[in-house]
């Protein structure tokens, strides 16, 4: 089962409470009809203003979302962990540890949940203990 977070477009913050919710409710029974089109199975679920996907079809499902109107963007989940330093560390690592290997790269923290974990501090040390698989970019 293959998962993907989609971020409504960046526009939709701006709206009415009541506004907001109606435009993601039709934002996510068109991605539900445009997947079901494509024969890709899907579960949505809604939080924190973002769409969580989970599916059996993922090449199928990244060809819909990048065509649905009103996706500002969306990521596949690669790796899934729990909030702390050194879990985040490890499982960094462990995902990305060989892409990384030999290139240069960049640690950036977004926090839906978790604080104190995306101060640009704490950014250039998790890069730093990955480093030993990679360089990590001075800002």
């Amino acid at each position: 089962m293959a998962q993907f977070i989609i971020r409504p477009a960046a526009e939709l913050g701006t709206k009415s409470r009541y506004t907001r919710a109606h435009f993601q409710n039709a934002l996510r029974r068109n991605i539900a009809l445009a997947l079901r089109r494509a024969g890709a199975s899907r579960a949505l679920v809604q939080d924190f203003g973002r769409i969580y996907l989970d599916t059996d079809s993922p090449t199928a499902a990244a060809r819909v979302l990048s065509r649905v109107f009103g996706i500002g963007n969306f990521s596949a989940v690669e790796a899934e962990c729990t909030p702390d330093l050194d879990t985040i560390v490890a499982t960094a690592v462990r995902v990305f540890g060989e892409r990384v290997r030999g290139r240069r790269f960049a640690v950036r923290a977004k926090r839906v949940r978790a604080v104190g974990l995306c101060h640009p501090s704490g950014e250039r040390t998790r890069g730093g203990r990955v480093e030993g698989r990679g360089r990590h970019r001075r800002p």
